[in-house]
């Protein structure tokens, strides 16, 4: 009798041990409009200087995945990669919450506040707006002028979705008066936004603080090293709030000369020096091209590097040699083979040898891969074929991408949402509040009225997840 007892304990133990819970998970990014990058390129004040050097760090990690917030029904997980690396732990039912410091492996609890007064937030619910393929609501909090600094007043954007639980961290506190997940946080041209959304599944001890980890006596602030990949490593002086280059057995490289420094890739980094001018350098700190450039970013698609000079942007290799003869106002990031330009306030396509595929003519282009481009115009969204430029669909209030070949996320009211193919042929109904981008061939659905995702193929079957 007690070794069945035991047989059936154990059996238990293993059940609950493996438990899963489906989640959420969130990969959020950095964006920051032209208006803003061309008010950077015209400061001189100190104080501006000092903005715009923190602005200049946030702008070497637009479009790179910042945060991962993964997302139950009571708990949340949220994991830095910017700055100092750190995890949130919350469950609103059991109201604690607690920051872990993954590298010393401590953990301290923070306060749980779960009736916060932001009366300054309001609700505006006649705008919406999709973002990663959720549909989003718009909230404003109002942030008043502070006569003390001289500072003006302030709007801050929330576009959240209620198909996802809410999630708070930092100094984001007046989240939890919205009713839903944020998805973009924005004010005066900067940008906190959703990149992408998925579901997977977690263990239940996913939301658990690891049993190595010691609570913290106090915690700290302070700037640490930062490895950069390559054997290098950043180190910051206080004194001068710049940072120097050393290596894995810290022999100094270079002073601290260098207001930022991104991570290496292929032996090359993007850094920013004080008078906030980029410039590609070496693994040993060297210049590679001169502090001359307004702005600079590596493109993984491109396999080079697009930069702002003078107020055009071009692209350039690792050694600095220009790639195209071509210049642009603005230049997106690539998207397949191509990526999004603008000139004379006009959008078009360029390859990725510079070359101008879809004429600068149209008033807005938003998304596009290898093969298709998404305009808008006069509230009626298009796509067109990149190659001849080739109306393909029309008569949508709503176009997009999404990831799998010939295929379409439309809507024709803006609130409905179904698949279709590049022939205008149904795949999956207009009966959907939300539909995601592919990824991996499988995308979240969501049908009103239900808190519940559905996972389909690209035929539009039902599949598991």
């Amino acid at each position: 009798m007690k070794k069945l007892f035991s047989i059936v304990l154990l059996a238990l133990f293993c059940k609950a041990s493996l438990a899963q819970q489906e989640v959420f998970k969130i990969d959020y990014t950095i964006a920051i409009d032209e208006d803003l990058k061309s008010e950077m390129e015209n400061a001189d004040s100190e104080g501006e200087s000092i903005t715009n050097m923190t602005l200049s760090l946030l702008e070497g990690l637009a479009g790179e995945s910042v945060l991962h917030a993964w997302i139950g029904k009571q708990n949340y997980k949220i994991e830095s990669k910017i700055f100092q690396q750190w995890i949130q732990l919350t469950d609103s039912k059991a109201k604690t919450s607690f920051r872990l410091d993954t590298e010393a492996q401590t953990f301290t609890k923070l306060p749980y506040d779960d009736e916060p007064d932001f009366s300054n937030i309001k609700f505006d619910n006649e705008q919406t707006t999709m973002i990663a393929g959720f549909p989003c609501k718009l909230a404003i909090l109002e942030v008043d002028a502070d006569p003390l600094e001289d500072t003006d007043p302030v709007e801050v954007e929330i576009w959240y979705t209620e198909k996802i639980p809410q999630i708070v961290w930092g100094d984001y506190q007046y989240l939890k008066q919205i009713p839903g997940a944020a998805l973009r946080i924005g004010s005066d041209g900067l940008s906190f936004e959703a990149k992408t959304i998925s579901k997977e599944k977690v263990a239940n001890d996913y939301f658990e603080i690891p049993e190595n980890y010691t609570e913290a006596e106090e915690e700290s602030y302070q700037i640490e090293d930062t490895d950069l990949g390559e054997g290098i490593i950043a180190y910051y002086d206080s004194t001068s709030m710049l940072f120097g280059l050393k290596d894995a057995d810290n022999n100094i490289l270079t002073e601290a000369i260098f207001s930022n420094v991104d991570y290496f890739v292929n032996a090359v980094a993007i850094a920013s020096n004080e008078e906030e001018k980029m410039a590609l350098i070496d693994t040993k700190g060297n210049e590679i091209t001169m502090f001359i450039y307004d702005y600079i970013v590596f493109d993984p698609e491109l396999n080079g590097y697009l930069y702002a000079k003078d107020e055009t942007m071009s692209a350039m290799d690792k050694t600095g040699k220009d790639l195209w003869a071509n210049s642009f106002e603005s230049i997106n990031l690539f998207s397949g083979n191509y990526s999004i330009v603008i000139s004379d306030d006009k959008y078009g396509i360029v390859d990725k040898k510079g070359n101008i595929v879809v004429p600068t003519e149209y008033s807005d282009i938003s998304a596009n891969d290898s093969k298709y481009f998404i305009a808008n115009e006069n509230e009626e969204a298009k796509a067109y074929e990149i190659k001849g430029n080739k109306l393909v669909l029309d008569g949508y209030t709503y176009l997009h991408i999404s990831n799998a070949e010939n295929l379409f996320i439309a809507s024709k009211d803006g609130e409905n949402y179904g698949l279709i193919n590049k022939d205008n042929k149904i795949i999956l109904p207009f009966e959907y509040e939300y539909i995601t981008p592919f990824s991996e061939g499988k995308a979240l659905v969501g049908k009103k009225n239900s808190d519940e995702g559905i996972m389909i193929n690209e035929k539009g079957e039902v599949v598991s997840n």
